[in-house]
């Protein structure tokens, strides 16, 4: 008896979660920073959204530009597979990124902000 209820259990556990998790598991929030027909910026870290003050693309020389509250201390760019692409002492509020160095496709930027432990998280989508 005390296996049937259990099993019943394992089994209620089972739907339940196949119903909440229908779709994409993982599902993604975050604030668009900058948007054009090039490249998105997303910020994944909803807490400090407003650590990135300005972000500019110019489309002519294919740098974007971000401006920052805090001075950041590394950036870190991954690739869609989640590899190491860059990781460079920046020791700035400004960071340049020239995208003429990435193929089309999605990038975690990541900032170590002077001070801070944690990286905060971007998403960087070149469109085209």
């Amino acid at each position: 008896m005390k296996n049937c209820v259990a099993l019943s259990f394992v089994l209620l556990f089972i739907t339940v979660n196949s119903f909440a998790f229908s779709g994409d598991p993982v599902k993604e929030i975050s604030t668009v920073v900058f948007e054009s027909s090039d490249i998105d910026l997303r910020v994944m870290d909803l807490e400090n959204r407003d650590a990135i003050v300005n972000a500019i693309y110019n489309k002519n020389n294919e740098f974007f530009t971000l401006e920052t509250m805090k001075s950041i201390k590394y950036v870190q760019i991954l690739n869609e597979k989640g590899e190491l692409e860059y990781q460079i002492p920046v020791d700035s509020n400004f960071l340049n990124i020239s995208m003429e160095d990435f193929t089309k496709g999605a990038y975690a930027v990541n900032l170590l902000f002077e001070g801070k432990e944690d990286y905060f998280v971007t998403k960087l989508v070149k469109k085209k």
